[in-house]
């Protein structure tokens, strides 16, 4: 049996103005109809207080954003411009693959971007390997003593 909205609300004030701790509650903060409008103040003054700090960082976003696009330039518009365009981001990446190849970091790129910094991950690469041969190193032991054998297939020996 479903209740009607006017029947459980009567039901619930009659609850809570019988039952402790609830007959203590102010009336005005008992309720769905009371809980609603609460949590929508609450909603409300939330977001009016966040605003301020999503704006500002909606607005760095778009400086960043114009940075780059001043960064790219404006739009190639004949053929001529878009192949002199094609050398000029051939150089740049020249240049920081240069300057990663040689373990010189001073670009703007390898702030933003910790992956491009190859020297740094060869050395970590090249420590996990070591690691790697130290804890599953060969456990057998090597000789330099060859045993012949007469092998129809002409094989060599074992080394023992």
């Amino acid at each position: 049996m479903e209740l009607s909205a006017e029947d459980r609300d009567g039901i619930e004030r009659s609850s809570f103005a019988q039952e402790a701790p609830w007959n203590s509650v102010p009336e005005d903060r008992v309720g769905v109809k009371s809980l609603k409008e609460f949590l929508g103040k609450l909603i409300y003054e939330q977001i009016r207080n966040d605003i301020p700090q999503l704006q500002s960082e909606i607005e760095a976003h778009i400086q960043k954003i114009d940075a780059s696009l001043r960064e790219i330039g404006n739009p190639s518009t004949s053929t001529l411009e878009q192949n002199l365009f094609v050398p000029e981001v051939e150089v740049k990446a020249r240049e920081i693959t240069d300057e990663a190849f040689h373990s010189r970091y001073e670009n703007e790129i390898f702030t933003e971007c910790e992956n491009l910094k190859l020297r740094q991950h060869a050395r970590a690469s090249n420590k996990k390997l070591s690691e790697a041969f130290i804890k599953y190193r060969n456990n057998r032991a090597f000789s330099s003593v060859l045993n012949s054998r007469n092998n129809e297939d002409g094989d060599g020996g074992e080394y023992n």
